[in-house]
C-alpha cells in the first residue's frame, strides 16, 4: 500500500515538476529564479512520495540490500538535483534583484529567504536520508 501511495505521489509530483520547467529558458535569470522557486513550492509531494516509497523498501522483510542501495542511490542523486538548484538560484538571485523595482523589492526578498530555506532544508534532509540508508544496509 504504501509503495503504491507512494509511487503514485512521485509520479503527480515529478509530472508537475517536469511542466514547470517546459519550455526551458536557460540565461534567462527572472525564468530561472521563477522556476526554481515554482519547483521548491512543489517539491513537498515528490519528497513525499519518495519518504513513502523508501520506508516502504526499508520496512519490507522480503526487501534485499539492493532495493535499499537502489534507494540510497535515489536520495544521493535527488540531493545532487538539489544543490544544482542552489547553485541555479544563486547565480539568477542578483541579477533579478537588480532589475526589481523598489517597490516590489520586499516580496522579492521573501521569496529569495523562504526559497534559500527550502533549498537548505531539503539538501540536508535528503543528504541525511542517503547517509542513514547507506549505513544501514552496511550491517
Amino acid at each position: 500500500m504504501l509503495k503504491l501511495l507512494g509511487s503514485a505521489f512521485l509520479v503527480l509530483g515529478a509530472a508537475e515538476l517536469f511542466f514547470l520547467w517546459i519550455p526551458l529558458q536557460v540565461g534567462n535569470a527572472a525564468w530561472e529564479f521563477a522556476a526554481v522557486s515554482r519547483t521548491l513550492d512543489a517539491f513537498p509531494m515528490v519528497a513525499l512520495g519518495l519518504g513513502l516509497l523508501a520506508y516502504a523498501v526499508l520496512t519490507d522483510p522480503d526487501s534485499d540490500k539492493a532495493g535499499a542501495l537502489r534507494t540510497c542511490w535515489v536520495f544521493a542523486i535527488v540531493a545532487l538535483l538539489v544543490l544544482a538548484l542552489a547553485a541555479v538560484y544563486a547565480t539568477a538571485a542578483p541579477a533579478v534583484l537588480r532589475a526589481t523595482p523598489p517597490e516590489a523589492l520586499d516580496g522579492l526578498r521573501r521569496t529569495l529567504l523562504k526559497s534559500s530555506l527550502q533549498l537548505l532544508v531539503y539538501a540536508f534532509v535528503f543528504s541525511a536520508v542517503t547517509l542513514t540508508i547507506w549505513k544501514r544496509t552496511r550491517h
